[in-house]
């Protein structure tokens, strides 16, 4: 009885001592999670930081070329002049926008103040597209009369803007967008930070607003498919991801994430998932990006081959092995503590069987000398 109880008491502890190791297996995933979201926004944040304390100084030297302002402001107030107007912007910011390209900004677009498209200098040939009704950055840049930045899907791709407005004697030409390739900025941070990024576009937002032919060529994203992938950012194709993670991994966990994340991704939070193929642990982080309108149209994504939740799992398999054994031990040295108490009992049970049957023995031989007497 007393080694059932033992037993019993033993297995209660057994029971809540994994409990509690488990527990803090829980803690230590969900910890390594909420860093792995929380890396995410500080790499984003630090990566678009850099990239926008240089844009002021291209903003300048654009706008500063002797003779560009009237330029733009004879062809915003004479439509008859704007082809002739263009072709001498574009000679006055050829050279410079070649040396801003290698810094990143690759997309420099000149807006009259009716958000209709003056000049792109990074696809020249299209021109006098309307732009209110799908680029709000423009459209509310003009109304203000005043500066706007964010991240905003375009007529030929999503971008980083910056919106500068155009003025000339005082008075309102239009605008000037400066903007940064979500290619060069992912690169960026893919060599700064050492992760695989990726980027994805609500798909009802991408049909709405690129241009269709740009629409076309984007393919259906890796991990949802509400989400749609730029050509430029589709598949696997960055020259540093295959050392980072084999593609066959890559697929695999993306794979998995689409049967998972949908639900998150609709209720536009920041979150991580972890997930195990092929021996390698990953970690993948979702965050939305609000567009300049304040609406949620992308998802920066970023995928980390994890040592923290592995490294917990293997703590927490030591120290469940380790307090089984202890209580094993001390089970047996419980047994045995017991076994040799019965012994002791057995022995005193014995030894005073022995005393009465001699003080009996004693008793009746006193009572046979009595008698003799």
């Amino acid at each position: 009885m007393v080694r059932r109880s033992i037993a019993v008491l033993l297995l209660i502890i057994d029971i809540a001592g994994c409990i509690f190791l488990y527990g803090k297996l829980q803690e230590s995933r969900e910890s390594a999670l909420a860093n792995a979201a929380s890396s995410l926004r500080s790499e984003y944040s630090r990566s678009l930081s850099m990239y926008s304390r240089y844009v002021d100084e291209v903003y300048q030297s654009i706008v500063n070329i002797p003779g560009l302002s009237e330029s733009v402001a004879e062809a915003w107030l004479h439509p008859e002049k704007r082809d002739a107007m263009r072709e001498d912007v574009l000679n006055k910011t050829s050279v410079i926008y070649n040396t801003v390209k290698r810094l990143g900004y690759t997309k420099i677009h000149f807006h009259f103040p009716d958000t209709v498209s003056f000049l792109r200098l990074h696809e020249r040939n299209i021109y006098g597209d309307v732009l209110g009704d799908k680029r709000y950055s423009v459209y509310i840049a003009n109304i203000n009369n005043g500066f706007t930045e964010g991240l905003e899907v375009g007529r030929s791709g999503n971008a980083f803007r910056f919106v500068y407005p155009l003025s000339h004697g005082g008075v309102h030409i239009g605008t000037l967008e400066i903007s940064l390739d979500v290619r060069g900025f992912i690169t960026g941070m893919l060599e700064s930070y050492g992760n695989y990024y990726s980027m994805g576009i609500k798909k009802e937002v991408a049909e709405r607003k690129l241009f269709q032919v740009c629409f076309s060529e984007c393919t259906e994203s890796a991990f949802s498919d509400e989400y749609i992938t730029e050509s430029r950012l589709s598949g696997y194709d960055f020259e540093l991801s295959q050392d980072i993670m084999p593609t066959g991994i890559f697929d695999s966990v993306n794979k998995s994430l689409k049967n998972e994340v949908g639900p998150r991704l609709a209720a536009h939070e920041t979150f991580s998932v972890y997930e195990k193929s092929g021996g390698i642990s990953v970690i993948t982080s979702f965050m939305p990006i609000r567009s300049v309108s304040g609406d949620y149209e992308s998802y920066l994504v970023r995928y980390a081959i994890d040592g923290e939740i592995d490294g917990a799992y293997l703590r927490f398999i030591k120290q469940a092995v380790a307090y089984n054994l202890s209580l094993l031990l001390l089970l047996m040295v419980l047994l045995v503590m017991d076994s040799n108490r019965n012994k002791v009992v057995l022995a005193n049970s014995e030894l005073e069987q022995k005393i009465r049957e001699q003080e009996e023995f004693e008793k009746e031989l006193k009572k046979a000398k009595e008698e003799a007497e």
